[in-house]
């Protein structure tokens, strides 16, 4: 039996099957889009959900790292700026 709960104490939710934990994911779409295809019920519009999920928080993801990237580029340059000459 798939079960979909909160995960502990979080806004995340999990996805169990019978006592095992398979995954714990942001949002309960994504975890019903889970669900749906371990059930065996696959639907276009299920993969679509899972994949639309999996880009957003990939996307979200890159992002940060991008920004990230671009305050230590802009600390480095300005460190070798102030170099003494």
């Amino acid at each position: 039996m798939i079960k979909i709960a909160r995960y502990k104490n979080t806004r995340h939710w999990a996805v169990w099957q019978e006592d095992k934990l398979l995954a714990v994911v942001c949002y309960k779409k994504g975890a019903q889009a889970i669900k749906t295809l371990l059930a065996g019920k696959l639907t276009g519009q299920a993969v679509e959900n899972l994949a639309r999920h999996s880009l957003k928080t990939d996307l979200g993801a890159i992002e940060r790292l991008a920004r990230s990237l671009h305050k230590r580029i802009a600390a480095t340059v300005s460190d070798i700026e102030n170099l003494p000459r």
